[in-house]
């Protein structure tokens, strides 16, 4: 985990991490918040904790060699090299980063590479875009006001993240400017999903005007339904088996090629999904559809493939705990920032179960055994 970080900590812009009248802080603002994330992401949660650890090092004389081992130097020069941050000065570096529109702000470098590499190699690109309700950070009736991360995903990759308290409210006033932002530094072709929110004559004018692709679900009283579908023509089908625990899961997927219309929508997508679980049969009929002129490009497979962004927003809520935070909004949006970029490390590096849960099962033998041999001592 170290070495996985360091390797991001050489590519990591943290230049943004800075107030915009002053930089000044004894320990920087920048330090401050790769000791926070460096420590977060061995599951210290608490400043309590944290601080314990470091008087802990402190009382081995390791201190000193830690904090360079993980890169950080202090701003004032005249600091003992061995000084832990106060409990008030631990989260200074909040006030700076709340300034950060996007995690991505922060790690835009190493983003850019990965999607070169990755662009080399497809000339495609498809990506997720999705919600992901941070709970316990709202006040009101079942705290509707929660903040929400706005996930910007593709072939494993977190590319941008917003964050806001109104989903649709985002898509109508910032979706559109979010997506020129794509344009700007990503020239391949790209085919974006989402769920029926994100569905509407405004996303659909802007996506044509741009010379982007969408497959988007909608609903049943969607209110071009009557208009488009009256007149279709069956272009492909095929079926696909899954077993997950108990349940079988059976989709039927049909592409309908749909006469030339305002709108330029050019296909209907059709899944019946069917689960049967404990002999109890469960149908599910989802619609799609999508301006790509292409009726060999694989839509079924694309619809699927959207939901690998849950796959990261379970990384989030199952390893990093993300849900459980009781914090304030303003909080939880730094929080939501700094798991970000260790579910970024997680999922780029690859690392396996057991390196993850090695941090939660025995967390101070591993740190002292595994880290303090391999990193301090060395």
């Amino acid at each position: 985990m170290e070495n996985n970080l360091m390797y991001y900590k050489n590519l990591f812009d943290f230049s943004k991490i800075k107030l915009k009248n002053s930089n000044y802080c004894s320990y920087g603002y920048e330090n401050l918040f790769w000791l926070e994330l460096f420590l977060q992401a061995f599951q210290f949660k608490s400043i309590e904790s944290k601080r314990k650890f470091l008087l802990k090092l402190k009382s081995k004389n390791a201190l000193k060699k830690f904090y360079h081992k993980i890169g950080i130097q202090f701003h004032k020069k005249t600091l003992d090299p061995e000084s832990i941050p106060a409990k008030s000065t631990f989260s200074e570096y909040k006030k700076a980063l709340l300034h950060l529109k996007s995690t991505i702000q922060l790690i835009h470098k190493v983003v850019q590479m990965k999607l070169d590499q990755s662009l080399s190699l497809n000339k495609f690109l498809h990506v997720a875009i999705d919600g992901k309700d941070i709970r316990n950070t709202g006040t009101g009736l079942r705290h509707k006001d929660n903040l929400k991360s706005i996930h910007f995903y593709t072939k494993g990759l977190l590319i941008y993240d917003e964050f806001t308290t109104n989903e649709n409210g985002w898509i109508k006033d910032n979706l559109n400017q979010s997506l020129k932002k794509f344009k700007k530094f990503i020239k391949s072709p790209m085919l974006f999903t989402g769920d029926c929110a994100y569905n509407n004559r405004n996303t659909q004018t802007f996506y044509d005007k741009h010379g982007l692709y969408y497959l988007l679900s909608f609903k049943s009283n969607f209110y071009q339904q009557d208009e488009l579908l009256n007149f279709k023509k069956l272009v492909s089908q095929g079926e696909r088996l899954d077993k997950q625990g108990g349940k079988t899961i059976q989709h039927q997927w049909s592409l309908y090629q749909l006469k030339p219309n305002h709108r330029n929508i050019t296909f209907y997508l059709e899944v019946i999904k069917n689960v049967s679980h404990k002999g109890n049969d469960k149908v599910i009929i989802q619609k799609y559809l999508t301006n790509h002129p292409d009726q060999n490009i694989p839509f079924f497979d694309i619809k699927m493939n959207h939901w690998n962004v849950e796959t990261y927003h379970h990384l989030k809520d199952t390893k990093l705990n993300e849900d459980r935070y009781r914090k304030s909004k303003e909080n939880a949006k730094i929080y939501a920032m700094i798991n970000n970029i260790i579910a970024f490390t997680y999922e780029d590096k690859k690392l396996d179960q057991s390196d993850i849960e090695n941090l939660k099962i025995d967390l101070m033998f591993w740190i002292f055994i595994k880290i303090y041999r391999t990193v301090l001592i060395k």
